[in-house]
């Protein structure tokens, strides 16, 4: 019997089946039109219709495909799945997109408003779109010296938020055909407003103005700044010989280590090549030397998966090329060397190691002259100090989990509870949203503690959501730890220490918390716990979002509520938290899981999730595991209880700032989800106890008159009686 083309599997597959989304004829159809015209297909689907299906076809090492066989591979492979199959596009070589969202209270027309204040009004173009209310993706083509990645980024999204900007390193744009997920297709609309067939070549796109490129041109949160080759190579040539010593004999140390174990080498010697000639850079000798040695051993290491020597040893040539570019932007005056000296600040016996220097200072953990003070214990702080401006609360992850906040996942038995945190891990080292639904305000790098089931099966279910993200796990700033410790021991702490400096993480997992439970610390004994996870919490210091993985009591009530968890303390240390249980029992022979998830705060409420796993029974085979996310019901407690904390912030906010906000600013200094601090704002408004003024007040440079709100009888001063 013939084996059959893909063209019959996909005539075939097409008549005996329908689609979610794009029948596959229609996918290759519209892939090879798209890549005949410049543009870069890429399989896009999940529950948003929009993740990328497929890795190394986007970033900064993204290889753009062209074969028509490769677009009918994809349609075969990825039409089946439980949410079908989308058409999308990375950003080709010079060009960009704005992706503006003006739905559902988003800011996105405020933001593009207020960037063409500061830059200047935007030149019209082609838009891709499945809304109707202006939303969607401008491209505009960029300069030729800007298209090289090594000389020019953007801002990963527009101060504001709302905007984000697919470049080519950054984001996929879904284009038509797509289908929305609220069924709508996605349309092409021209310069003059008029739908049309497709984007044209986008060499033809209308050209990005310069202010705008110099005003996207300042990005802290998704690149490192770089320097020119030129100025590399003077880096380079530059470097101090020497002995090694001191953090580049550790460095030295622990890349040699890495070369020997499980996982990516490539990744491990990157980040000990870059931080090398940075060290170079700023003056510690000995570099050189060291980078010779480690080329030699990595390309021992590596050379029989690579398939050549010569290949290994470009990629480690290409690794000291982008260090050197990265450390041609340092400041490196004698104040940065002697930083990195005993008794600078950044040296590893100096207390507060790393912290912001602003807020240090504040504290007076460093003196004017830039040393490092060290704070007595159990020094009181000021009234003065105290009253100073709090700064306002930022997202780890939107809608789910505050930056820096500290807290459980809990959860019944067998809910699922690693799979989550390993989504949550990849999304933030990523830069991708969350189950395709909730945005990554602040990535960065994850350090995990891996307490129970080992190496292996860490590795194939880490690697199955990577899949599942469509991103490459190699890529991530991703780090766990295997070995068990106490949090009691020296030990522990010590590493957990160093590997918050080195690795500088937005996220820390310990996965399960027992794991890690001092001997000797009962689990009912309130006192001892409370100590115990303050202390842990304390240990990172707000430095970085802190989840620990605890468990539900084996007997009673199942709510999601955090006296559920078993042991105790954790309810009154929590400052936020992630708990879930099954919707039904789990089908395991299909892999079905269905769970109820809350994601709650003491910083800006909650809000429960139904979300559905699909994982199959043999974690091999986990290129099909999938998930959907949808709201889930509220009781009538828990809206009354949600409305009483939002209106339980906006009350404080206005009596600390008479009619100096407007609806939309106060929404957004309440924080968390944004329709309810709308809908809070009406009903206080209609009971009377607010009201909305024409009040004149200063904006940047102008004096502006908008309708602003504050407490119906104004703040109240009060007197006190002395004779009374």
């Amino acid at each position: 019997m013939n084996k059959p083309t893909s063209t019959n599997v996909l005539s075939a597959t097409r008549k005996s089946k329908p689609y979610k989304r794009l029948h596959p004829e229609e996918f290759v159809d519209a892939a090879e039109a798209l890549a005949e015209n410049g543009w870069h297909p890429v399989p896009i689907g999940g529950a948003s219709g929009k993740q990328p299906l497929v890795g190394g076809v986007s970033g900064y090492a993204g290889i753009d495909v062209d074969d028509p066989d490769e677009f009918k591979a994809w349609a075969t492979r990825f039409c089946v799945r439980k949410h079908g199959l989308n058409l999308g596009s990375r950003a080709p070589s010079g060009a960009i997109g704005i992706d503006g969202d003006f739905y559902d209270g988003k800011q996105g027309r405020q933001t593009l408003a207020d960037a063409e204040d500061r830059w200047g009004a935007l030149p019209k173009t082609w838009m891709t779109t499945a809304r109707d209310d202006g939303s969607g993706i401008r491209w505009f083509r960029i300069p030729e010296d800007c298209a090289d990645s090594s000389q020019w980024r953007a801002l990963g999204e527009l101060p504001g938020g709302g905007a984000e900007i697919v470049q080519r390193h950054h984001r996929v744009g879904a284009l038509p055909p797509s289908i929305h997920h609220t069924g709508s297709r996605y349309r092409v609309i021209d310069p003059d407003g008029n739908e049309c067939d497709a984007l044209p070549p986008p060499d033809t796109l209308p050209m990005l103005p310069q202010s705008w490129i110099a005003g996207l041109a300042c990005d802290g949160y998704t690149r490192t700044e770089r320097g020119t080759l030129v100025q590399g190579q003077e880096v380079l040539e530059a470097l101090p010989p020497g002995a090694m010593e001191g953090l580049v004999g550790e460095i030295f140390v622990k890349c040699m280590n890495e070369f020997t174990r499980v996982g990516s080498r490539h990744q491990a010697m990157n980040k000990c090549v870059v931080r090398l000639v940075k060290l170079g850079r700023m003056g510690w000798p000995g570099v050189p030397d060291v980078l010779r040695i480690l080329r030699e051993e990595y390309v021992r290491a590596v050379a029989g998966a690579r398939g050549s020597e010569a290949t290994a040893r470009r990629e480690f040539t290409a690794s000291v090329t982008d260090g050197s570019m990265m450390a041609a932007t340092i400041n490196c005056g004698t104040e940065i060397y002697e930083a990195f000296q005993p008794g600078g600040t950044w040296h590893k016996d100096t207390p507060y190691r790393g912290r912001n220097r602003k807020q240090a200072r504040k504290l007076g953990l460093i003196d004017k002259e830039g040393n490092a003070v060290q704070k007595p214990r159990f020094s009181p702080v000021s009234a003065k100090e105290l009253a100073q401006p709090v700064p306002p609360m930022e997202w780890l992850v939107q809608g789910m989990w505050p930056r820096n906040s500290f807290g459980p996942a809990g959860g019944e038995k067998k809910t699922l509870k690693t799979y989550n945190l390993l989504s949550m891990s990849v999304a933030v080292a990523s830069g991708e949203r969350m189950f395709g639904e909730f945005e990554v305000a602040s990535p960065g790098p994850v350090l995990y503690y891996v307490g129970e089931g080992g190496l292996e099966p860490f590795q194939r279910r880490l690697q199955a959501i990577a899949r599942a993200y469509g991103v490459e796990l190699a890529d991530l700033p991703i780090e766990a730890v295997f070995d068990l410790g106490s949090l009691s021991e020296p030990e522990f702490v010590d590493a957990l220490h160093r590997n918050l400096d080195e690795l500088q993480p937005e996220l820390v997992v310990i996965d399960p918390l027992y794991a890690y439970h001092p001997p000797g610390i009962e689990a009912q004994n309130l006192y001892e716990r409370g100590r115990m996870l303050a202390e842990l919490s304390a240990a990172v210091a707000g430095e970085a979002a802190l989840v620990v993985a605890d468990h539900f009591k084996k007997s009673g009530g199942h709510e999601l509520d955090l006296d559920s968890i078993g042991q105790s303390g954790m309810a009154q240390w929590a400052d936020s938290w992630m708990l879930q249980r099954h919707c039904k029992r789990p089908d395991l022979t299909t892999g079905e899981f269905q769970l109820e998830v809350e994601f709650g705060s003491r910083q800006w409420g909650g809000s429960r999730w139904n979300i559905d796993w699909t994982i199959p029974t043999f974690e091999a085979k986990a290129a099909e595991l999938d998930w959907s996310v949808r709201r889930g019901a509220e009781s009538a407690g828990d809206k009354a209880a949600r409305a009483d904390r939002v209106e339980g912030r906006i009350l404080p906010a206005l009596r600390d700032h008479p009619f100096e906000m407007t609806r939309s600013k106060l929404a957004e200094a309440v924080g968390g989800n944004r329709k309810a601090a709308l809908g809070a704002i009406d009903k206080l408004v209609a009971s009377g106890r607010i009201e909305e003024r024409y009040v004149e007040q200063k904006e940047g440079a102008r004096m502006i008159s908008r309708d602003r709100l504050g407490l119906v009888d104004g703040p109240q001063k009060h007197k006190f009686d002395r004779e009374g």
